[in-house]
């Protein structure tokens, strides 16, 4: 959750400092810290988001949630693979 909450943070200033140059030519610190706020809480609310639905628990580490969304993938794989060659033989 934190990994997700930094990037969103940073986007989020990113953006912030965009739109206020092209908006009035300079960069604004609000609307930067704005920028901030917004996306961090946006990447946090992501990260919990994407915890719980891979793990169960929206406070999962970020080792807990990686090899649980690895197992996903796998299973994933492994019954596409076994879906096709079902399909294949019928």
């Amino acid at each position: 959750m934190l990994v997700t909450a930094a990037g969103g943070a940073v986007v989020g200033g990113v953006v912030g400092a965009t739109a206020s140059y092209a908006k009035t030519g300079k960069i604004s610190g609000t609307a930067v810290l704005a920028g901030v706020a917004i996306g961090g809480a946006i990447g946090l609310t992501g990260g919990a988001a994407s915890a719980y639905l891979a793990t169960g628990s929206a406070l999962a580490s970020t080792g807990s949630m990686m090899a649980s969304l690895g197992y996903l993938a796998k299973t994933l794989i492994k019954n596409s693979i076994y879906l096709r060659s079902a399909i294949v033989k019928w």
